[in-house]
């Protein structure tokens, strides 16, 4: 999603979710709902999604 776009869907959304988009700030379970609500996809998505990147970064580090 471009990142006028997201700014633009996301406007409404309080100041921590907007550290959201700019990768300032992890996926947690009230952000998850916010999202599936905005965006109609379920807060399972953006949990499990979360999950993935952690598990990435954990696996990158462990590998260094």
């Amino acid at each position: 999603m471009p990142v006028g776009v997201a700014r633009f869907c996301f406007s409404n959304f309080p100041e921590p979710n907007l550290k959201l988009i700019k990768g300032k700030r992890d996926v947690m379970a009230e952000t998850a709902i916010d999202l599936s609500e905005e965006l109609k996809a379920s807060p399972e998505l953006w949990m499990n999604l979360q999950t993935q990147l952690d598990l990435a970064a954990a696996l990158k580090k462990r590998s260094a």
